[in-house]
């Protein structure tokens, strides 16, 4: 409290609040709920620090109630012509039990922050229970394909990035989305449910395909790709074997609006490539 707030309160509340035993009553009540909710806040904020950024799109109550996710593994799939190791062809190693999510830390240590993923679901329980799926994740992909096998169209999904952004989602601010690089094919972009009027209790996965079915009769009928089960956590390496039979390592990392409409494809693949050698 500043000087000024605590002179009011000694000279201006507190005696008019005293003189009367029902208003003293009233007056504490007050002064505890005030102390509880900012204890509830704090716990709010601790908690958010601790998840990271995979989960910025939680609102305040969604972070205290859904507090599982299940993990994931994968080995590294090949671009190659014919190969027996396309993504289909890799399953996923899946977590004994769903964790906490502040300590995907473990899952990503585990396996050198490689290829790990976590449930598109977040759950309220360790067993069953209630769940709860986000963000809406728009997914543009885009391959050249040759042989038999697929090279990446870095140029060509960095274009339709920018165009989805400028002509569908040019009214979102700021903090109500973000755009990652994936470190393979192109790249998501992250929407708050919030931010487009849905709320907990919403059929996300029926309204979240509305989104998808309308943004490509907008733009082409293979614009975006279909939701996934898992989604790739943040920071961590995107490893592939590309089309030559090369080994790839590029961080799936956050791409600033300045970096989408200023950087080249090249560049941005650059620093995905730089960001593992650190």
């Amino acid at each position: 409290m500043t000087s000024s707030s605590i002179r009011l309160y000694f000279f201006v509340i507190w005696p008019t609040v005293s003189k009367s035993p029902v208003n003293y009553i009233r007056f504490s009540s007050l002064l505890v709920a005030i102390y509880n909710l900012i204890k509830i806040l704090s716990v709010i904020i601790e908690m958010t620090k601790s998840i990271g950024s995979d989960f910025w799109w939680l609102s305040p109550q969604e972070v205290i109630l859904y507090r599982f996710t299940e993990l994931f593994h994968q080995e590294p799939y090949s671009d190659e012509p014919n190969t027996d190791k396309d993504p289909l062809s890799c399953p996923m190693q899946q977590s004994d039990d769903r964790y906490p999510l502040e300590s995907i830390e473990e899952w990503k240590g585990k396996f050198r922050n490689t290829n790990v993923f976590r449930s598109y679901e977040l759950y309220d329980s360790d067993i069953e229970g209630q769940k709860i799926i986000g963000p809406l994740i728009i997914d543009i992909d885009r391959i050249i394909e040759r042989n038999g096998g697929y090279l990446p169209d870095f140029d060509k999904a960095l274009k339709d990035t920018r165009r989805l952004i400028k002509e569908y989602f040019i009214n979102l601010k700021s903090r109500d989305y973000r755009i990652f690089f994936t470190g393979h094919k192109g790249f998501h972009i992250e929407i708050s449910p919030s931010a487009i009027g849905v709320s907990s209790n919403t059929n996300r996965w029926h309204f979240f395909e509305k989104v998808r079915v309308e943004i490509n009769k907008r733009f082409g009928s293979a614009f975006i790709d279909k939701f996934h089960l898992h989604v790739r956590l943040h920071n961590s390496i995107n490893s592939w074997i590309d089309y030559y039979g090369k080994r790839v390592d590029y961080m799936n990392y956050e791409v600033s609006i300045d970096e989408l409409f200023n950087l080249q494809a090249a560049d941005i693949v650059k620093k995905a490539r730089n960001l593992v050698a650190k």
